[in-house]
């Protein structure tokens, strides 16, 4: 099976191109909306509608929540850079609707690859009630406790002094760490896909590959044979 691996949408195209290639399977990894480029509101939520459709026609397709998809969830009361005030009940809607249907996830899990919006740090994933199902523990907390997934800074009293604004913390959720704290803290056992922090080109450094890049470099993950591979669209 050949598997590609996508970053952060905010309401781009280009994941169009790479699954027309015809790949085994895909996984987008989150963050369908919000953008700094001049992508409308509508456009992103027809852009998110057209991946809905693909999702729907094709069984080996996973979806990922990213943090600018999460703030738009009912019950979220947290609003991260980008949030969009005048579009909110429509991408509320949309995300509803995905959410419906079952197709979006917070983790996905093949092989000893695990694919999270931002990645998953050996603290955070204590925190778990079985992390020994890394995977399907998470998917669980997205469905029965979705606000627990938010920005997580460190506990002041066994942290003290380790607090940082962008997620940059090793007790931050798997939408939210930031790639110095993953790469110091790696989940043990696991290789891992993430986006969530733009990169100038595709990188993997201790077995975890940062995916965020269609903006910059049009790179994409390729995992053939269990081993990665950048490609370009």
């Amino acid at each position: 099976m050949i598997t590609a691996a996508i970053g952060d949408i905010h309401g781009r195209s280009e994941w169009k191109p790479i699954v027309a290639k015809g790949y085994d399977r895909v996984i987008i990894i989150g963050d369908y909306f919000d953008t700094h480029e001049n992508i409308k509101g509508k456009e992103q939520i027809e852009n998110f509608r057209e991946i809905i459709a693909y999702k729907e026609a094709n069984a080996n397709v996973e979806l990922l929540i990213g943090n600018h998809d999460f703030h738009y969830l009912r019950g979220i009361e947290e609003r991260y850079s980008g949030f969009q005030p005048d579009f909110y009940a429509q991408i509320q809607e949309v995300l509803v609707m995905a959410l419906n249907m079952d197709f979006l996830k917070a983790s996905h899990l093949e092989g000893d690859i695990l694919f999270t919006h931002a990645g998953v740090t050996n603290t955070w994933a204590q925190m778990l009630h079985h992390p020994e199902n890394i995977s399907g523990s998470i998917n669980e907390l997205f469905k029965s406790n979705p606000q627990s997934l938010g920005f997580t800074p460190c506990p002041k009293d066994k942290f003290p002094g380790y607090v940082d604004s962008t997620g940059d913390e090793i007790c931050q959720s798997p939408i939210w760490v930031r790639p110095p704290s993953l790469l110091k803290d790696k989940l043990t056992g696991y290789r891992q896909v993430v986006g969530h922090t733009p990169q100038p080109k595709l990188r993997i450094e201790s077995e975890i590959a940062f995916i965020d890049c269609l903006m910059t470099s049009g790179e994409y993950l390729v995992i053939k044979d269990g081993k990665f591979e950048i490609a370009r669209i």
